[in-house]
């Protein structure tokens, strides 16, 4: 039972602790723009299930271990204080409940702390204050609770029980001492106020800070930016961000899961995205008035433009952090605020600017690709069609996405679909342009096609390209442009499926897929590349080691199709190297962007044999009778 001494100490613990989340409150109160939305069913069921954190099953289950065994350990502690109310029967099975949980506790916390210690380079690994001690102090409260239990035993020279497992167990070694109890005992309690105390100010807070960001996770289209707030500009200053983004610094459990699937830290470029959060966390604790929170201080250029935006780090993270959109808000306070986009994206931003396309040519040649296809351009003479194609700046010239867009018009044609496009009134979508934090230039474009797409009744917007269908289905709504958007390859598998295009002739080929960001990881359109593949007769499908929600990214997206790729190693070369590993005769995706970085990866690796690069359209098309 407690004291009132004991109960006083227990009240200043707690006051300690309300008081340091208290302040940190504060700063995210003073950075809120917006109203919380909470899923109290969704962090029900996350904290039971561990879902997203087994997805490393051994990390995972050690978590698993220490949460529950931390959580039941406490309950019963509480419980047992009030064992006069308790029958017989359940104190003992809460004296079990208490060894059991108490082992598997030991069991995580040792894992970490071994990791901690052994895995983690020195330049990776968060102050020792924050994460070791309070990691020791959880290792020291169990072992003290089991050395009080141990020396209770011993006292009382109780045989083998199945009440006290580990107790008892511990107790061979104890010492029939009552002072050495009653150390161990005072000791286990003092250790636990302690932690309680400083829970605010080491990295244990990320137990309320990670239950809170899951709370309040947003339940919108993964990679959406959403329109910037009137007036902003990006972040220069760490309070300008979001008290969700703040959060989200906070929540930050520094797991290396983000970095160990980034590209652009695989590749040896300067950034990491856990970096980025933990910086931005810094800089939040400085509360250094004299620099102003300018974290232009603190994060580098390098950093801020090797992001691909490929949204690896966001699908990794066991809490849902989102270190993109920071690195975005960063962007587009370098590139609308201090004027310092890099030069070599400086001439395609003036192409959209200009001419309404990233390469330069302008809509007097928008459809010179066609050549002798028969393709209908909507006009008023001409409003209304089934299918209006998203033809996408590659799709109108890049030679090489020609030849897939000719291919997507083949099927078309072959399946009596009526389709026809936008011609000349087709803009860029500004996808590259927002990536790039150049907003003003995005909403521009996308205001543009919404007025060209508004004037002509159409059911479906058919897309080749992951980055046109992201910002046509996702983003322009926020600009008042809604439309059902869906890629070409979800079109084309429903159309084999309802047997609207005869697959004739067979493909004798050991086929792999590269899985585009943003058709992918972004929009969770995983098989109808796959199921693609699989109706043609002939083709055997070998998946690459990274692929679906764990692919690799080309390396084009975010604006690094124009960015000069100079530290580390090339992110494309990465990636042709694991395709040719797989020994696949084709490689098949479905982007524009990834079907050319993957060529020239291909290209530059001087194989013997280098696997023939497609989109998965051409399959299609050369296969139809």
């Amino acid at each position: 039972m407690f004291t009132v001494f004991d109960l006083l100490l227990i009240v200043i613990a707690v006051i300690l602790m309300l008081t340091g989340f208290a302040r940190r409150w504060v700063f995210w109160k003073n950075s809120c723009n917006e109203s919380p939305v909470y899923d109290w069913k969704g962090l029900a069921a996350y904290l039971f299930s561990h879902k997203k954190i087994m997805k490393k099953r051994t990390a995972g289950i050690a978590h698993f271990f220490i949460f529950w065994g931390f959580i039941i350990f406490m309950v019963v502690m509480v419980l047992a204080q009030f064992d006069f109310i308790l029958s017989s029967s359940l104190a003992k099975v809460l004296s079990m409940l208490l060894d059991m949980f108490g082992l598997v506790l030991f069991i995580g916390i040792l894992f970490f702390l071994g990791r901690y210690l052994s895995k983690r380079s020195d330049k990776d690994k968060i102050t020792p204050s924050r994460v070791f001690i309070p990691g020791l102090i959880i290792l020291f409260i169990v072992i003290t609770g089991f050395l009080a239990e141990g020396a209770r035993l011993s006292i009382l020279a109780q045989q083998f029980s199945w009440i006290s497992p580990v107790g008892w167990m511990t107790s061979q070694i104890m010492p029939e001492s009552p002072l050495l109890m009653q150390l161990m005992i005072r000791t286990h309690f003092f250790l636990v106020l302690i932690f309680v105390s400083l829970m605010p100010f080491t990295f244990m807070r990320h137990v309320p800070a990670s239950a809170l960001n899951i709370l309040c996770r947003p339940k919108g289209q993964m990679g959406d930016l959403g329109a910037v707030p009137g007036g902003k500009k990006g972040v220069g200053i760490v309070t300008d961000f979001s008290w969700k983004q703040l959060l989200d610094a906070e929540a930050c459990v520094s797991c290396g899961r983000c970095v160990e699937n980034c590209p652009a830290a695989i590749a040896g470029k300067s950034l990491s995205p856990e970096k980025i959060l933990q910086k931005i966390l810094g800089m939040l604790e400085s509360n250094n008035k004299r620099n102003q929170f300018c974290l232009d201080k603190i994060i580098s250029p390098d950093e801020i433009w090797a992001c691909t935006t490929c949204m690896a780090c966001v699908e990794q993270c066991p809490v849902y952090t989102d270190p993109v959109d920071k690195i975005i808000d960063l962007r587009r306070y370098e590139t609308m605020c201090k004027g310092t986009l890099p030069s070599e994206v400086r001439p395609m931003i003036r192409n959209l600017e200009l001419l309404g396309d990233t390469y330069g040519k302008g809509t007097a040649y928008k459809t010179d690709w066609i050549h002798n296809h028969k393709v209908d351009v909507l006009s008023k003479n001409h409003s209304q069609t089934d299918v209006l194609l998203w033809v996408g700046c590659s799709g109108a010239f890049h030679p090489r996405y020609q030849e897939v867009l000719r291919s997507m018009i083949r099927i078309l044609n072959h399946a009596k679909i009526e389709f026809a496009i936008l011609g000349k009134k087709e803009l860029c979508c500004g996808d590259q342009a927002r990536r790039l934090g150049q907003e003003k230039v995005f909403s521009t474009l996308a205001k543009k096609n919404i007025d060209s797409m508004t004037q002509y009744d159409f059911k479906k917007i058919v897309t080749l390209c992951p980055h046109c269908l992201h910002s046509l289905k996702h983003e322009y709504p926020k600009f008042g442009g809604k439309f059902n958007v869906v890629h070409a390859s979800e079109l084309v598998i429903s159309l084999i499926n309802e047997n609207k295009i005869n697959i004739k002739y067979p493909q004798e080929t050991l086929l792999t897929i590269h899985d585009p960001c943003y058709l992918g990881r972004v929009n969770k359109i995983y098989q109808p590349l796959r199921d693609i593949g699989k109706s043609v007769a002939g083709v055997a499908i070998q998946e690459l080691e990274r692929n679906c929600e764990n692919g690799f990214c080309c390396g084009g997206g975010g604006g690094q199709m124009w960015l000069h790729d100079s530290i580390g190693r090339h992110i494309n070369h990465i990636r042709a190297e694991e395709i040719i590993d797989s020994g696949a005769d084709m490689v098949a995706t479905a982007c524009p962007y990834c079907l050319t970085m993957l060529e020239d990866g291909i290209s530059a690796a001087e194989s013997d044999k280098p696997p023939r690069v497609v989109d998965i359209i051409e399959i299609v098309a050369s296969s139809i009778g």
